[in-house]
């Protein structure tokens, strides 16, 4: 290899460092005390198999809510939301209609008629929301983005990942829609 290097003009290649072992914290074995702890990230947030991250589930649900339980251990350690994106999609959407109706049911003031559309759920659950301060201006302004067409956090797309028959939504859309609603979430269960 050297002599090949050396034909070519070009030095010999820098020996590697030692890789950094999963458990050390994002420290190489060989980085002294003065070294950044934190390692580089090597793909996007939403390029996962789960939808639900580690730690980045919800607060404790009541035992009560049986499917809802069983939905969020599928979302977050059985499907594999490259495989079966869909059914996240579908999951996801589950999830939030049921985070809204519960908020709604805990929040007697926050009326939701059987006819709402679940963009005006949202919107309704995201005003009490604001008015209490669980939520501040500009979440509740990526919220009201719900009743949109074209967005990627809206009604109108968790309903195309339902009902359209030619609509499928990318692991990438279905990651990062709960990414982005995560926080409502959060707040609807606290």
């Amino acid at each position: 290899m050297n002599d090949l290097f050396g034909v070519r003009g070009f030095k010999e290649p820098t020996p590697l460092g030692k890789p950094i072992t999963p458990n050390s914290g994002g420290k190489s074995a060989s980085c002294s005390t003065n070294a950044s702890p934190y390692s580089t990230i090597t793909k996007a947030l939403w390029d996962r198999k789960r939808v639900i991250r580690r730690n980045a589930g919800l607060p404790p649900i009541p035992g009560t809510e049986t499917k809802l339980i069983s939905i969020l251990v599928e979302l977050s350690s059985g499907i594999n939301v490259r495989e079966a994106t869909i059914a996240a999609g579908i999951l996801v959407r589950f999830v939030l209609e049921r985070s809204v109706e519960y908020y709604a049911k805990k929040n007697k003031d926050v009326v939701i008629y059987d006819g709402d559309k679940l963009h005006k759920r949202i919107k309704k659950v995201a005003e009490k929301m604001k008015k209490v301060g669980k939520i501040d201006q500009k979440q509740f302004e990526q919220l009201s983005k719900m009743s949109q067409s074209e967005e990627l956090i809206s009604a109108h797309t968790l309903n195309a990942w339902v009902h359209s028959n030619t609509y499928i939504p990318t692991p990438r859309e279905v990651c990062t829609f709960w990414d982005n609603i995560h926080f409502f979430l959060v707040e609807c269960w606290k």
